[in-house]
């Protein structure tokens, strides 16, 4: 008996934080502070089969974080590592 009252109990409060999270999400979207790219306005290239994208081409900074490499002497980052840092949309 005690146990079932128990377990109701948690249901009950369980529900009442779900339902509230919900509201909260609902009433307050999440900003996002990702610069948002468009996949159309950049210049994809491939390197070993990778794209990516040119860093002097991107109109904010890259973290340190995030790996670059060299095409033709340029510097580049991976197209996954930018989805990383930034929204990319088509």
């Amino acid at each position: 008996m005690f146990a079932c009252l128990v377990y109701a109990i948690s249901i009950y409060l369980l529900s009442l934080v779900l339902a509230n999270t919900i509201c909260d999400e609902l009433e307050q979207p999440r900003l996002t502070t990702q610069p948002t790219l468009r996949l159309t306005e950049l210049k994809l290239y491939k390197l070993r089969k990778q794209s990516v994208v040119s860093v002097a081409a991107l109109p904010f900074t890259i973290p340190r974080e995030i790996k670059r490499y060299q095409r033709k002497g340029e510097a580049v980052i991976r197209l996954t590592d930018l989805e990383t840092v930034a929204t990319v949309v088509i």
